[in-house]
């Protein structure tokens, strides 16, 4: 597993201009008083710890789930690492908006919208015409009989009010953390287990055809709401400004 906080820090600062940073960021907010908003509550919001993992390794040493992660088309997307760009990002969940089910932004005055193109061309995620969007729930779902198949020894599963992952068998546990960190980040609480956490590995290893554009489009839009949610998806989103140029 890796931590790419250190070539972050590295990056970030190689990809600064040679010029001292503006005191403001005209230009990049037209509307005055949207300017001032974003000076008073955006211009420090946290980011989220950015996280990849190479999947190969894992693979060598006889672990299963970077099969099951390929399965859903997810390799690209826990592997990705590179600079980030913090002040964007911030300007890219600022503006964020959701309507009629399509999500949009604008950066710099670049408008960007979260189509097929980008989901298949930078996040290079499948489109599946049986897609589900597992993470809103399932029929006849039973959160407490899933938690306890995922348990190294159910039987001794005595809380039914904290699931802790602490118990869970080893290939779970690894799709938990990738889950919590990469896939569906979340600053805190990462040992628990939430029911939106037991429906992806559930989908994860029953090979169902996951709606990961729908998830992480939503978990965008969750933060964008929360001031006290980090703000996810920072390695994406950096790729999406790349390419949207």
């Amino acid at each position: 597993m890796a931590d790419s906080r250190r070539h972050r820090r590295r990056a970030v600062g190689a990809s600064s201009s040679s010029q001292p940073r503006p005191a403001t960021i005209d230009g990049w907010i037209s509307d005055q008083e949207r300017h001032a908003d974003y000076v008073s509550s955006w211009q420090e919001r946290r980011i989220m710890a950015v996280k990849y993992i190479r999947l190969d390794f894992f693979g060598f040493y006889g672990f299963q789930f970077p099969a099951l992660f390929n399965d859903q088309g997810l390799s690209n997307l826990v592997e990705q690492n590179g600079c980030i760009y913090p002040d964007l990002i911030r300007v890219f969940y600022f503006n964020l908006r959701y309507r009629d089910g399509i999500i949009s932004t604008k950066v710099k005055g670049v408008p960007i919208i979260l189509d097929d193109d980008v989901w298949t061309n930078v996040a290079h995620l499948p489109i599946w015409d049986d897609a589900v969007k597992v993470h809103l729930g399932l029929q006849d779902f039973d959160r407490l009989l899933t938690f306890q198949s995922f348990l190294r020894h159910p039987e001794q599963q005595t809380n039914r009010r904290q699931l802790l992952v602490g118990g869970f068998k080893v290939e779970e546990r690894m799709i938990h953390y990738l889950l919590v960190w990469i896939l569906c980040p979340r600053a805190t609480n990462h040992a628990q287990c939430s029911e939106q956490d037991l429906l992806l590995l559930y989908g994860i290893l029953n090979h169902i055809h996951i709606d990961w554009p729908a998830l992480i489009a939503d978990t965008m839009v969750k933060a964008k709401k929360s001031h006290s949610y980090h703000l996810p998806y920072a390695l994406l989103i950096s790729r999406i400004l790349e390419y949207k140029g």
